[in-house]
């Protein structure tokens, strides 16, 4: 599958910053060091609409955009039980399917990270990775929006 990246929009003032490509290109570069620290097989970052907007490493089963718009989709219920049980949110959904298993990971209100990986790797590995390269995804995204500003 390789490097993936595409321009986000959005209306001004509302929803995820509009991404240049340099924007793009900022965000994909800290995906190559996950996908090796991790051991995970690929990685998309989508924003809260289900639009990829940058993807790198391959997987055999990935849906692309599908994937996406039903793992953002997911933290909908989530976010429903975590307020009956009187929490924050949960910031993070573990999927297994034998020998195949997907981490989502919010980076920031607008923008989610998968993560696939298979059980040559461990869960407590990728979650270590997945939660440094949200924040430095985070990070990214804020200076963006500070920037938009």
């Amino acid at each position: 599958m390789g490097k993936k990246t595409a321009t986000g929009t959005s209306d001004e003032g509302s929803g995820p910053p509009r991404l240049t490509k340099e924007d793009l290109d900022r965000i994909a570069r800290t995906l190559p060091a996950f996908l090796k620290n991790s051991a995970a097989s690929a990685v998309l970052l989508a924003d809260k609409n289900g639009r990829i907007l940058v993807q790198e490493g391959s997987s055999s089963n990935l849906g692309g955009e599908t994937i996406s718009a039903m793992v953002v989709e997911s933290f909908e219920p989530h976010e429903r039980l975590s307020g009956i049980l009187g929490k924050a949110g949960f910031s993070s959904i573990y999927h297994q399917e034998g020998r195949d298993n997907l981490q989502i990971s919010m980076v920031d209100k607008e923008n989610v990270l998968l993560v696939v990986f298979s059980d040559k790797t461990t869960l407590g590995m990728v979650r270590l990775y997945s939660h440094a390269v949200s924040a430095k995804l985070a990070v990214l995204f804020e200076d963006i929006r500070r920037r938009r500003a």
